[in-house]
């Protein structure tokens, strides 16, 4: 398999995961970490994954950059409330993905959930 991207990594689901890979094996040199905030990153993940790039769900061509010779994306859910500000930002992260040819892109939901009252 060729790299993995991974958005999200510096918060609580997106760490654990990459935990859990490293766990299972998964060599540190194929992860990509694409963060909003480079300072945010936990320092232990810091220690072990090489290569962190800067990546603004509001961006695409930051995503762009940073999803640069993944083949896998981990998109996690953006923490944005507004559903149709939180669309977009996803939009924008799979046009990024489609654009710079990442074969696979496995998606987690948020918990907010617009009950239409």
């Amino acid at each position: 398999m060729g790299k993995i991207v991974f958005t999200g990594s510096t918060g609580a689901l997106g760490s654990r995961v990459l935990r859990y890979l490293f766990e299972f094996g998964v060599n540190p040199k194929d992860i990509i970490i694409s963060v909003y905030n480079p300072n945010g990153i936990d320092p232990q993940l810091e220690k072990i994954v090489f290569d962190v790039r800067h990546g603004d769900y509001k961006k695409k061509e930051t995503l762009e950059k940073a999803f640069q010779g993944g083949e896998v994306l981990f998109l996690v859910s953006s923490i944005t409330i507004n559903n149709e500000k939180r669309t977009e930002e996803h939009r924008n992260a799979i046009d990024a993905a489609i654009n710079v040819r990442i074969k696979h892109i496995y998606y987690t939901s948020s918990s907010i959930a617009d009950t239409g009252d």
